[in-house]
């Protein structure tokens, strides 16, 4: 009944041999569900249709790059406001010559989760990133610079470009390597606060005085400097998130040109 499809020829039939009793199709519900959790969480994909599976075949290395590239996609979309008109990624180094789309992938989750009230994750990001009009191109070089492997991203706005790079030192320390043309290093964890200032004596002391002020302690600092510009960042990750007075006494500083808190 309802079967005419059956009958043609090139239509191979096979029997269901699976969760046949009941208590195998209540551990197959469960399964069903929890690889629905972990994937609307942003966790592996497993047994998807519809998204490449990051179950199992995934090497370390690239998780922890995915990892990463999520934290500057956070970034990125913090420190650089306005309608994104392009974005490329591009990945050097030994991480070149792996598979690395669910990398790109949680970029685009940080990249626009800000823009969205629903979770981003693998199976729809790039479908509600289409919607926008937003394209990720991606490009591999093999040979390394600077670091053995390194994952960037260049973003322009109708406001502003942007351009971050990161690395993970020893397969498990994700590193913000490179802001704006800055060399700088530092950990992409918790409330960071990223500072665009004159290259001016005082300016770590007096960023950390006020942070101390408001009981808030600074877990990792990185210091970047253009001396022919004169120009300088700062980029401070926090324990906890600065409030509005916090960032309204920094911003108000002789030295500060811009300042950006990236949650």
């Amino acid at each position: 009944e309802n079967t005419r499809f059956t009958e043609f020829e090139n239509c191979l039939v096979t029997p269901h041999l699976g969760a046949s009793t009941r208590e195998a199709q209540i551990d197959v519900a469960v399964e069903a569900a929890r690889n629905l959790v972990d994937a609307i969480k942003g966790g592996p994909v497993r047994n998807a249709l519809n998204a490449p599976s990051t179950a199992g075949a995934m090497p370390p290395i690239v998780g922890q790059y995915a990892e990463l590239a999520r934290r500057i996609g956070t970034l990125v979309s913090t420190i650089a406001p306005g309608r994104i008109k392009d974005v490329d990624v591009q990945y050097r180094g030994s991480i070149a010559e792996l598979a690395v789309e669910p990398v790109t992938l949680h970029f685009a989750i940080g990249l626009l989760r800000q823009h969205f009230d629903m979770p981003l994750n693998m199976v729809n990001v790039g479908v509600l990133a289409k919607e926008r009009g937003i394209s990720i191109d991606e490009t591999k070089n093999t040979e390394a610079k600077d670091v053995a492997a390194s994952f960037s991203a260049k973003v322009v706005t109708d406001k502003v470009t942007r351009t971050v790079t990161g690395s993970v030192f020893g397969g498990t320390l994700l590193r913000i390597i490179e802001i704006d043309g800055f060399n700088i290093e530092m950990t992409p964890q918790g409330a960071v606060l990223v500072i665009f200032n004159d290259d001016k004596p005082g300016v770590i002391g007096v960023v950390g005085t006020v942070c101390g002020k408001h009981n808030i302690n600074i877990c990792t600092m990185g210091v970047g400097q253009k001396p022919a510009e004169q120009k300088a960042i700062l980029a401070v990750s926090l324990d906890k998130e600065p409030g509005a007075e916090v960032i309204q006494e920094i911003s108000k500083l002789d030295f500060v040109n811009e300042i950006y808190v990236c949650k």
